[in-house]
Formats: C-alpha cells, structure tokens, sequence
C-alpha cells in the first residue's frame, strides 16, 4: 500500500468470470437480447463476493503461515537475525538466488547461503536449481497459499 492505493489488484474478478465463463457469456447474451440487467448484476455481484472471499482467505492463511515460520526462524538463536531478514525478503519474493539476496539486502554472500541453508533444514524454503553453485530456493508453502488461492 502507498498513499493508502494498493500497489497491486488485491483480487482477480477476471479469474472468476474465466472459471465460469459460460454463465459469464450467458448473461451477456441475456442483458442483450432480453434486457436481463438485474441478471447480469447478480453474476457479476456473485464473482466479487466469491474473489474477495478467496482473497480474505488467502491474506489469513498466509498471515498464519508468516507467524508459524517466524517463530520457527528465531530458534535458530545467534544466526536468527541474518535469517529474519533473508525470510523476510522471501515473503515478497517467495523465489530467490543468493546472489540477488545479498544484493537487494547489502549481506555477504556466505552469509545469505547459510541463512537460507538454515531455512532449508526448518523446512521453510527448498532448493529449486539442483545445482552446486547459484542455487535458487523457493518459500514453497507460500506459493502453494497463492497458488490455491488463485486456482480456487
């Protein structure tokens, strides 16, 4: 949020009329050929009511899984603080290189690398690359979150 303006859609209402694109059509049709607006108005009314339902209910689950995991990341004591900031970065990048996290939060590289080796072994993040060296790690619940949420 800036200036109290979202920076992004908080929900897709295009999705919705895409999953029910034939009731989309149909009421288009209606609104046409038999002036049906109080019809149309209902399908469209019914798509926000659903979407935003959707989008409370992903914004809680993700507030849930932040909090979880959080408490997860200050066991680790002494190393928590570079990790609290690389965990931090990952809830809004949910896939991140080492190289770009050291980047964008001015960290060493090996410190990055440990801390999300660290998240790795809480379970929080996974290796996604498979290789030795630039290996790129995903916060996989949260994208599993985002991804129920918009797959509905």
């Amino acid at each position: 949020v800036v200036d109290g303006v979202l920076s992004r859609p908080f929900f897709y209402l295009s999705l919705y009329m895409r999953r029910n694109r034939s009731d989309y059509y149909d009421s288009l049709q209606r609104v046409r050929t038999h002036g049906a607006w109080e019809d149309w108005l209902l399908f469209y009314l019914t798509g926000v009511e659903s979407v935003a339902r959707e989008a409370t209910e992903t914004a809680f689950a993700l507030n849930l899984l932040f909090e979880t995991d959080q408490q997860r990341v200050v066991t680790l004591g002494r190393a928590a603080g570079s990790a609290l900031r690389v965990f931090e970065m990952l809830k809004a990048r949910i896939v991140v290189s080492i190289p770009g996290a050291a980047k964008e939060l001015g960290l060493t590289f090996p410190t990055v690398r440990d801390a999300l080796v660290r998240l790795e072994t809480l379970g929080i993040v996974r290796e996604m690359s498979g290789r030795s060296r630039n290996k790129v790690f995903a916060y996989d619940r949260h994208l599993q979150i985002l991804n129920d949420g918009i797959g509905g």
